[in-house]
């Protein structure tokens, strides 16, 4: 039985393993690809979570098991392309941005401009830039054209020219350098530099001028909306100017201090004058010595009526006046046209610059003040002394008498007694002479080319009691005379016999120029030539005065040649009554010399 049970259980085992066999080859690869198949799709659904977490793409391919190496290296560029477009998104937002920020300083300063188009606006001209924090610290450019702060000393560098553009936008050039405020390199950061540079028409150099509360402004930049700004707000000298976001802070206003606010006008006639000080009318302008040098000092001196201390007022238009020495000629002169407080005043040859021209202001009850057009500082005395000497300078405004004259007028003889040529003022190689050297009564005078011969040369005498002079030709010793005295246009001129007429008396009129007028006592007509021509033969007549050069001469000294003439007259000194004392002076000139008058 045991047997039987042990073949039966033996067969069993033997047909399992049969039947097995049989179905595993049809089962097995159907369960194993259903359990993988079980895997993969759980696989599938973490990596697909990963995936929309930004896992590894290669790790899912893997495990999908579908993705071959090629697929994988037709994805990479793909990854590639998807970097470059983050970074082309990231510039372009950075563009966006930049395009951003230019709209708003565009929008910034557009808004702004409007300031500059208001009634508020400066005006152009001449100005020193202050500090609102200290109204004495200027704008200022070094020698390295870098702007600072700096104290004023009336220099170039820290005046500024200010002029409004169509545009609606302003440039502030620097006198000294020719050149202008600029924003080193065109930047838009806060602590950028502010420098002189060469004009490039550029937005980093024009400006907005914003007027603020108590006279102050802003000064901001077109390219950035900065403000120009005092680093720290510190005044110290030397403290450097930046720009910098606007804060409403002091060091971010300034004062524009206008130096052609001062606009001259006529206030008094032409004439010569006595220039006498507010502080003591007894002292006035004076040239030191009498010196009739270029750079003779002018100081201040007791009055003692002398011609060093008179001078020719003139009007030269635009608000501004010659001042000229009476003695010399030469005029009132500002030293090298120099802008620094204290620099000497004294005279020079006229040449018309700024330095020769002057604003005479009034200053109220009858004072004046006098402006030198080179650099507006005031004629001032040194520490208002008015001890003989004391030095006349310029210096800036500050109310005092010492800057404050009064204008006398005056007279004082034109000429010295002596010997001259008289020539045009047009041609001072054409002279006045008595026709072929003639002594006879009614000669011609008429224009000639110059010789240094004695009929062009005249002797002249002033009558101080008359206030006249007489005219005397050297060679014939007869006087320049208006025929028969008439008072028509063109009546001729000649030489005559002294006969104590008004026809032989002539006012000479100095212009303060070198130039004279010579006009007849008898009728106010002026010596003229005819036509104002400088051909040789030209007729001498006298005619209504004009201006024109016609009736302008000069005198220059000149001596006696010796020359010998025959027919002499007897002498009658009696016939020269007044200036006696004239040809006593005359005599001591030419020591010499026998003078001799005729009649």
């Amino acid at each position: 039985m045991k047997d039987i049970i042990k073949n039966i259980n033996i067969k069993n085992i033997i047909c399992f393993f049969l039947i097995f066999a049989i179905f595993s080859n049809i089962f097995l690869p159907t369960l194993c690809f259903a359990i993988e198949e079980s895997e993969n799709e759980d696989a599938v659904n973490r990596n697909s979570s990963d995936l929309s977490n930004n896992t590894n793409k290669n790790e899912l391919d893997k495990i999908q098991g579908n993705n071959t190496s090629e697929q994988s290296k037709e994805e990479l560029p793909e990854e590639e392309s998807k970097e470059s477009e983050e970074k082309i998104e990231d510039e372009n937002m950075e563009e966006s941005v930049q395009e951003e920020k230019t709209e708003e300083v565009e929008l910034k300063t557009n808004m702004l401009r409007s300031v500059n188009q208001t009634s508020d606006r400066i005006e152009d001209g001449i100005y020193e830039i202050a500090s609102a924090k200290n109204k004495n610290k200027l704008l200022s450019i070094d020698n390295t054209s870098n702007a600072e702060i700096w104290e004023r000393s009336n220099n170039k560098s820290q005046k500024f020219q200010v002029t409004y553009s169509s545009e609606g936008y302003y440039t502030i050039q620097i006198l000294n350098k020719q050149k202008v405020l600029d924003i080193y390199a065109g930047l838009r950061k806060n602590g950028t530099n502010v420098q002189a540079y060469q004009s490039n028409k550029s937005d980093a150099q024009k400006w907005i001028i914003k007027k603020e509360l108590n006279g102050e402004y802003s000064i901001i930049s077109k390219s950035s909306g900065l403000y120009l700004d005092i680093y720290a707000g510190n005044t110290t000298n030397g403290s450097n100017v930046q720009i910098y976001e606007g804060n409403g802070s002091s060091a971010q206003k300034f004062v524009f201090n206008d130096l052609q606010k001062i606009k001259g006008e006529r206030t008094i006639e032409d004439g010569m004058y006595k220039i006498k000080s507010a502080i003591n009318s007894n002292m006035v302008l004076d040239i030191s010595g009498g010196s009739k040098a270029d750079f003779a000092n002018v100081q201040i001196w007791e009055d003692s009526d002398v011609k060093q201390q008179k001078f020719h007022i003139k009007y030269i238009g635009n608000g501004f006046y010659t001042i000229r020495a009476v003695h010399s000629k030469k005029s009132v002169d500002v030293y090298a046209a120099s802008q620094e407080l204290g620099t000497n005043v004294n005279q020079y040859t006229y040449n018309g610059g700024n330095a020769q021209q002057w604003i005479i202001k009034d200053a109220g009850n009858g004072c004046y003040n006098i402006i030198s057009k080179c650099n507006y500082l005031y004629l001032d005395i040194y520490a208002g002394a008015t001890s003989n000497g004391t030095n006349v300078q310029m210096y800036e405004a500050n109310g005092s008498n010492a800057q404050k004259f009064k204008f006398e007028k005056t007279e004082a003889q034109a000429i010295d007694d002596g010997t001259y040529e008289i020539s045009m003022a047009s041609n001072k190689n054409k002279i006045i002479e008595v026709n072929d050297s003639s002594r006879e009564d009614g000669a011609n005078v008429q224009i000639w080319d110059r010789l240094d011969r004695n009929c062009q040369k005249f002797n002249v005498f002033y009558n101080e009691a008359n206030k006249e002079y007489i005219i005397e030709a050297v060679h014939s010793n007869k006087l320049l005379d208006v025929y028969a005295g008439l008072s028509t246009n063109g009546t001729n001129v000649q030489q005559y016999t002294n006969n104590n007429s008004k026809a032989q008396r002539w006012d000479i009129i100095d212009l303060g120029d070198g130039t004279y007028n010579i006009v007849s006592k008898c009728n106010g007509l002026y010596l003229d030539v005819y036509g104002g021509s400088t051909n040789n033969g030209t007729n001498v007549q006298v005619y209504q005065s004009n201006g024109s050069v016609a009736q302008l001469f000069e005198f220059t000294e000149t001596t006696i040649k010796n020359e010998s003439y025959s027919n002499f007259g007897s002498i009658d000194e009696n016939k020269y009554r007044g200036y006696k004392a004239a040809l006593q002076k005359l005599q001591q000139k030419y020591p010499n010399w026998t003078i001799r008058v005729y009649y």
